[in-house]
């Protein structure tokens, strides 16, 4: 004779599915966690590298955040392009980064806010190549061989959303600090191309001669330079 399962019998067999699941929940979204930010990471990588080539074609420049258009919300990002694997036109590129998934995309920060300016989470340094049409000769306008601590200093990193904009900064100086992304962790880029995990309360907020946080200093963070008196 066959056996069927009393209606006790499933509601039990269904508590024990719910338990199970809500036991193995929290594991995979660390692994999905953990995953994001080895590919946040990976960009990142690419980005310090394509930067390095940039640099190469450039006279020794850091890239630029520099185009005719003055409003251009994804200069340094167009300019940078061409050198991780995008290609087209200018508009082509920019609108390829603004609309879909790319290397300027972290996954993580790109899940907390779906809209087309979220495609483009990571924030370049003011201070290593920032210049618009009105300022040429802005001291920002740096070379890689002027800079005395290319591994302390942040070049590209986790970014910032801005409610009023609907979009991330595109740049960030040391008056901002990025969104809490990867559990209190932002991922950074440094000028000579490594990338680490950084905690995100250790970003100094100063840069005085010797002001630090977390025992990072500003003046190297912010501009790659020693402390007074190193």
């Amino acid at each position: 004779m066959k056996k069927t399962f009393t209606l006790i019998e499933l509601l039990v067999v269904i508590a024990i599915i719910a338990i199970l699941a809500s036991m193995l929940l929290p594991a995979l979204n660390q692994a999905r966690g953990r995953a994001h930010t080895a590919t946040c990471s990976g960009n990142l990588k690419q980005l310090g590298s394509g930067a390095a080539q940039y640099a190469a074609d450039y006279d020794d420049f850091l890239v630029a955040d520099f185009t005719d258009d003055t409003t251009d919300l994804y200069a340094w990002q167009t300019n940078l392009a061409p050198y991780v694997g995008l290609s087209g036109t200018r508009e082509e590129m920019k609108f390829r980064i603004r609309d879909y998934t790319s290397v300027f995309t972290c996954p993580t920060h790109f899940g907390e806010h779906r809209s087309n300016m979220a495609h483009r989470t990571y924030a370049k340094s003011a201070y290593a190549g920032e210049i618009t049409k009105n300022n040429r000769s802005s001291n920002y306008r740096k070379k890689l061989s002027t800079i005395s601590r290319p591994s302390g200093m942040m070049h590209f990193m986790d970014g910032l959303w801005v409610e009023s904009l609907s979009g991330f900064n595109k740049v960030l100086a040391y008056t901002q600090m990025p969104d809490n992304v990867h559990n209190n962790n932002v991922n950074i880029c440094w000028i000579d191309g490594h990338v680490a995990l950084h905690n995100r309360n250790a970003i100094p907020g100063s840069v005085g001669e010797n002001a630090q946080k977390g025992g990072v200093y500003g003046r190297t963070f912010w501009f790659g330079k020693a402390p007074s008196g190193e």
